[in-house]
């Protein structure tokens, strides 16, 4: 009897968001699916990063899935560039 267990693990990589206000983005890698959690932006300002630190090179192989918790700019500000 095999009672050994396959268990998927979820990385989670705060691409934006994380200790500020606005600029809203996470990205979750269970595989297969790739998901991004919102895609926000922020107002620029001289010294802070506008949009969230996406990859340099997205995967066109891969699909990937994108959730926005709500209709707000800091959280949907980047989301023409994340498709």
């Amino acid at each position: 009897m095999n009672t050994k267990k396959s268990f998927n693990r979820i990385k989670i990589s705060f691409l934006g968001g994380a200790r500020e206000i606005g600029r809203s983005c996470f990205f979750l890698n269970y595989k297969p699916f790739y998901i991004f959690l919102d895609t926000g932006a922020i107002k620029c300002f001289k010294k802070f990063r506008c949009l969230p630190s996406f990859p340099s090179k997205l995967n066109k192989n891969k699909k990937y899935l994108v959730f926005i918790s709500h209709f707000h700019f800091d959280h949907t500000g980047s989301l023409l560039l994340a498709t």
